[in-house]
């Protein structure tokens, strides 16, 4: 009876990061961008005395400024603060911890909206589009035309979605491995875990170096010296995903909260007014620089 109560005690342990975390991630589809136009080689050109171009042509089917403001929507988005908010795992997704969820799939939302509202301005002017990319590959057009999707087609293709998956456990896996590669499998998602602390706290460095230098000099003091930092901190919730025993990183929650209330505390414009508070904060910076130096040992 007892040896039944520790394997079930065992295998919900196994289960804890499942419980609290998830893997995330979002894509961006949308219409066929380039091609390659196979032509007629130099010799079949002499042999029919052609005077079309020889070779392939392989390019932008497109004018890339037509989908600008589209790609801005979901770059803008992807590129920061879901970057921000997670950590790196596999196969184009991240892991995020279920408390920071909620804030992740608002950025999402928020970020759809401009997405979808960019596409239907793009269809509006379909027309317009086609036109700028018949003049952009002039001669090849002919070649190229039958690529060119409707603005219909367009909107039905193009789209902008999240992906949201439960984390894969050893256990999950015993019907079909042997308990030795169950151990490989459990290994790896605790090397990933690893990684993603390291991660981590390597930004967390990254941002308080780049403090540190401005505070330190004497050229002009922008604001984004402590909002980039305070950008990681406030994703903390997120970022500090629990182990295997449903542990977060407690050193991990400590800095973040020494480094909101011992640096970000102060307001950027008494730091370009007082001296004093600026050199105490850019020796703050300093300190916890070094203390995130010594933890990133642990990981090399």
């Amino acid at each position: 009876m007892a040896t039944k109560k520790s394997g079930s005690h065992k295998r919900a342990t196994k289960n804890v990061l499942r419980s609290k975390a998830m893997l995330c991630g979002a894509e961006q589809t949308g219409v066929r961008r380039k091609a390659t136009v196979a032509q007629a080689s130099k010799v079949v050109h002499e042999y029919f005395e052609s005077n079309e171009e020889s070779g392939s042509f392989n390019g932008n089917l497109y004018n890339r400024y037509d989908f600008k403001p589209l790609d801005a929507a979901f770059h803008s988005w992807y590129d920061h603060e879901h970057l921000t908010q997670t950590r790196q795992w596999e196969h184009g997704l991240r892991i995020i911890a279920k408390k920071g969820l909620h804030n992740w799939e608002q950025g999402f939302d928020r970020a759809k909206v401009r997405f979808d509202d960019e596409k239907m301005k793009a269809a509006d002017r379909w027309d317009e589009i086609l036109a700028n990319a018949k003049n952009q590959n002039q001669r090849i057009f002919p070649l190229i035309e039958s690529l060119y999707p409707s603005a219909e087609e367009f909107l039905s293709s193009t789209a902008m979605t999240k992906k949201i998956r439960p984390i894969p456990m050893a256990d999950d896996l015993r019907l079909s491995l042997s308990e030795s590669e169950v151990e490989v499998v459990r290994e790896q998602l605790r090397r990933q875990h690893e990684e993603g602390l390291k991660d981590v706290y390597e930004r967390l460095r990254d941002g308080l170096s780049h403090a540190r230098k401005q505070l330190s000099t004497g050229k002009r003091l922008h604001s984004s010296v402590l909002h980039n930092i305070g950008d990681i901190v406030a994703a903390l919730d997120g970022l500090n995903v629990p182990d295997e025993e449903g542990k977060v990183n407690e050193d991990l929650e400590d800095i973040g909260n020494r480094i909101s209330s011992e640096l970000l505390d102060a307001d950027i414009d008494d730091l370009k007014k007082d001296k004093d508070l600026k050199q105490a904060k850019a020796d703050k910076a300093s300190e916890l620089v070094e203390e995130l130096e010594d933890k990133l040992k642990g990981y090399i």
